[in-house]
């Protein structure tokens, strides 16, 4: 392609890619979601070249067909997500798709709060939102100082989940194999189909645990305590 139409037909290729977004949700795969993946796979190395001014041009007709889908911010930052590629970013949004109230911590860390009765299982949702990634984890805690809390750890293969529905803490380690990553396992509403590891007693931290809380630049297992 010559390079002086790159940015109109990366900005037509950006607005495209927005309305197929309004349409394909992130956590589940549907149809439209495979749709705008692919779509976004194909047109992806246009996109660095997006220009606004072309944009605010092609949607000038579009607002009274898909309204917000095709407001500017909306439409760079579908644009820049594709550029970026980033897992826990998407996993956000997939997040507040499903109405969590979840927000992020630094590049491998995602935070949900709100009032459930398995917190181990909605963080097992975020990790599984994000699964692509090399390395994430992600808490869910009601905000409360004294309320029960988890963390889930999602470095392929190994799962380390620290529960704390209790006083002490529970440690536990599955390894997912095959098909089976956390978004599958999320979506059974169990653990059961994982293989646990053994490491002796669960009230104590074990060697692999401590070492991917290092990598996460993590001193404990514990929440960050966030102003709403």
């Amino acid at each position: 392609m010559p390079e002086r139409v790159e940015p109109q037909v990366g900005s037509l290729a950006a607005v495209a890619l927005a309305v197929l977004r309004s349409h394909a949700p992130r956590y589940e795969i549907t149809p439209e979601t495979l749709a705008f993946n692919e779509a976004s796979q194909a047109v992806g190395h246009l996109l660095p070249a997006v220009d606004s001014a072309y944009v605010t041009e092609y949607t000038a007709l579009l607002d009274a067909a898909f309204g917000p889908a095709v407001d500017q911010a909306a439409v760079l930052d579908v644009a820049s997500g594709v550029v970026q590629d980033d897992p826990l970013a998407d996993a956000v949004w997939s997040l507040i798709e499903k109405g969590r109230d979840v927000h992020r911590h630094g590049q491998l860390l995602l935070h949900v709060t709100g009032r459930f009765s398995n917190p181990a299982l909605v963080a097992l949702e975020a990790v599984g939102a994000a699964e692509d990634a090399p390395l994430v984890g992600a808490w869910a805690d009601s905000g409360r100082s004294n309320g029960p809390w988890a963390l889930v750890i999602w470095r392929r293969p190994d799962l380390i989940v620290v529960d704390a529905h209790r006083p002490i803490p529970l440690w536990r380690h599955c390894r997912l194999t095959g098909l089976v990553g956390p978004r599958a396992l999320a979506a059974q509403r169990t653990f059961g189909s994982a293989v646990s590891v053994p490491h002796g007693s669960r009230n104590q931290p074990f060697k692999l645990a401590l070492q991917v809380l290092s990598d996460l630049r993590l001193t404990g297992p514990q929440p960050p305590h966030c102003e709403p």
